[in-house]
């Protein structure tokens, strides 16, 4: 009698180049084993589909399928999550390390809350080397999450999980929400689990099962991708306005203007000093859609002086009256 598997890993690859072995490695290695690994090669042009057919095709409970044409990461996505047969989704991430008790804890975190559409975990930073750089800082964040929590907090701090690769969907929210938006080329995974929480609460393990890694190669780390999420987020953040409770609204409202878009125009900013000045006009008209440039900017020395002198966070939590 053949066993379903209780969690599906779905990891998208596109030259993973020299990471993509411990990636791989630290899924195979979990000390639960009731899982199946999916795995799809989004055209890659380096030697990683090479390394998937040398290393994966013959282990039972991993499965490797190819893109015909360059799906991108969200589209890849929505075809392995269609694939797998179990009732959880770990999304994976090339670059990344799971620790041996991730898909464990995951499993049981989401027995205990069978109410959540979705999880995210916490998580230790590596470099690109693999050296620790952090480990996840202690974090007040409920367990379980509503939809006008998850506006507040994201209003304040942007996309909640950070990531994909410390997320699990269910299978059913999936089958409700439907796909991952193809039309967003960075902030896809946010505007998907803003998707989420409107129709499920959203469950935080403070357990760090994972190691995050942070380089230079990502495509979050890339200029276009700068350009790209500042007009995507815009987009995102009028849903969380619209999510926020009455009680709650004029603090999202704040958190909108003094904070997430004054990080826009840091971005801008960061544009110009890289003289990226075709991709540095586009954020500026994304900008100018929302807000005057003019007050953004005088809003951006504001803060900029008050993180010089020691001030930011208070500065903060006084204008939008604290989150909590």
């Amino acid at each position: 009698m053949e066993i379903k598997p209780l969690i599906a890993v779905v990891l998208p690859v596109y030259n993973g180049g020299s990471l993509l072995a411990k990636s791989i490695q630290s899924v195979l290695k979990q000390d639960f084993k009731n899982f199946e690994f999916l795995i799809c090669d989004d055209c890659s042009t380096d030697d990683s589909l090479a390394y998937l057919k040398k290393t994966c095709e013959d282990i039972e409970n991993v499965k490797v399928v190819t893109n015909d044409e360059n799906q991108g990461l969200f589209g890849t996505l929505n075809r392995l999550i269609h694939l797998s047969t179990a009732p959880l989704i770990h999304l994976w991430s090339q670059d990344d390390v799971m620790k041996s008790h991730c898909l464990s804890g995951t499993l049981a975190f989401h027995t205990k809350h069978p109410e959540i559409g979705m999880s995210y975990a916490a998580r230790d930073l590596i470099d690109g080397q693999g050296k620790l750089i952090s480990e996840a800082p202690e974090d007040g964040t409920p367990e379980i999450i509503d939809k006008h929590l998850y506006a507040k907090i994201s209003s304040y701090w942007g996309c909640m999980a950070g990531n994909i690769a410390n997320v699990t969907i269910t299978k059913v929210a999936f089958q409700t929400i439907g796909n991952f938006n193809v039309e967003m080329k960075v902030s896809g995974d946010f505007e998907y689990w803003t998707r989420i929480a409107q129709q499920y609460q959203i469950g935080f393990n403070n357990d760090p099962n994972i190691f995050l890694r942070v380089h230079q190669g990502q495509l979050s780390q890339q200029f276009n991708s700068v350009a790209c999420r500042i007009a995507e987020d815009i987009e995102i953040m009028q849903t969380l306005l619209n999510m926020a409770s009455a009680d709650d609204y004029l603090k999202v409202k704040r958190s909108w203007t003094w904070k997430t878009q004054t990080s826009f125009f840091n971005e801008f900013i960061y544009l110009m000093r890289n003289r990226q000045w075709k991709l540095a006009k586009q954020s500026y008209s994304s900008i100018n859609k929302i807000t005057s440039p003019t007050s953004l900017a005088i809003r951006w020395g504001i803060v900029k002086t008050m993180r010089v002198l020691g001030s930011e966070m208070w500065f903060y939590k006084t204008i939008i009256k604290t989150l909590n």
